[in-house]
């Protein structure tokens, strides 16, 4: 079976966050992209998934 995939922009936000946390729990790929890399890297060190992937 194919996974679904999401690219989450203003990934490092309240509703960009809550987004991309929500679909890594169901198993889809998430590709995560924002202006602030510094919060993305804060994202990045809470996810123990390999679906989340920064951009």
């Amino acid at each position: 079976m194919m996974k679904k995939t999401a690219l989450i922009t203003g990934a490092s936000g309240g509703l960009g966050s809550a987004t991309s946390q929500y679909l890594i729990e169901r198993d889809w790929h998430v590709f995560a992209a924002d202006f602030d890399r510094t919060a993305l890297a804060k994202m990045e060190g809470n996810r123990t998934s390999h679906r989340f992937i920064l951009m």
